[in-house]
């Protein structure tokens, strides 16, 4: 770790940049499977010091940058590498949402992500945040939902491990208290075993029990548990009738959608949900 003396504040949601740190260095671990050195750095950058990314207005920043000495990417994966649910990883190794979803955080924010890599010699990925200022922090400064405040308890239903703990590390760095279940008939236990659960979210292809005949039998423990389907199903309208009420969520999604509708999943009165 090399943070320089004296770092500005910048002006990102604390949670969001947790998640993003956690989610780079995980993606560094993975590129050293043989070992290596993972370097999580903090250094404050304006114009006279460090030349900034073409899309960035002129100003002072905090610049977070994560690197490691593992494989390396090349132009064409650099290229893509930002593209919702690319990776390079095999299958079940990995959802290709890390870098997507750190470039959305980092954008929200006002900033902007630079991507340095060299096959065999490792990455460095930037994160510019714009510096908070005592006078405008606060006015500037991305304002918390009401229900983050509240709370809710969400069920994430996958049977992908890696899909179903993306989500749920997202929805708890964002203030939800998340249950998981990996099939339909371990959800059904824990909407049996706790009536305080506040939203299902679940995956429509599952082995066994798909996620529309979960929530049929969800209803019957909790008729009032609001209901938020996940799915690659290209016919969604066909999936709305047999689904009933409660929202779909197409899948590639982005991490700040998933936010969006559970809020406004969370947001409905049960007698209202559809």
């Amino acid at each position: 770790v090399a943070l320089e003396d004296g770092l500005w504040r910048a002006m990102v949601d604390p949670s969001q940049i947790e998640h993003t740190i956690l989610n780079l260095a995980l993606n560094a671990r993975d590129a050293m499977a043989e070992g290596g050195t993972l370097t999580i750095a903090a250094a404050k950058a304006d114009p006279t010091t460090v030349p900034l990314p073409d899309d960035l207005p002129e100003g002072d920043y905090v610049v977070i940058a994560v690197t490691d000495t593992g494989t390396g990417m090349n132009e064409d994966v650099m290229g893509r590498a930002c593209d919702p649910f690319f990776t390079t990883k095999e299958v079940g190794k990995g959802t290709g949402l890390g870098l997507s979803q750190v470039h959305g955080i980092v954008k929200q924010s006002g900033g902007t992500m630079r991507i340095r890599s060299h096959v065999g010699q490792g990455t460095t990925v930037e994160m510019f945040l714009p510096r908070a200022l005592p006078d405008s922090a606060e006015r500037r400064l991305p304002r918390a939902p009401a229900l983050r405040q509240r709370g809710g308890i969400v069920l994430v239903v996958d049977d992908d491990p890696d899909l179903r703990d993306l989500a749920a590390d997202w929805l708890a760095g964002n203030g939800y208290i998340v249950l998981q279940a990996e099939s339909g008939a371990a959800a059904l236990a824990v909407i049996d075993e706790r009536q305080d659960i506040d939203l299902l979210l679940v995956d429509f292809a599952m082995p066994e029990m798909n996620g529309v005949d979960l929530a049929r039998a969800a209803r019957e423990l909790k008729p009032e548990l609001r209901i938020l389907f996940m799915t690659g199903y290209a016919d969604t309208a066909t999936l709305r009738r047999s689904a009933g009420p409660g929202g779909i969520l197409e899948k590639p999604f982005r991490l700040t959608g998933l936010t969006a509708m559970v809020e406004d999943a969370l947001r409905m009165e049960p007698s209202a949900r559809g």
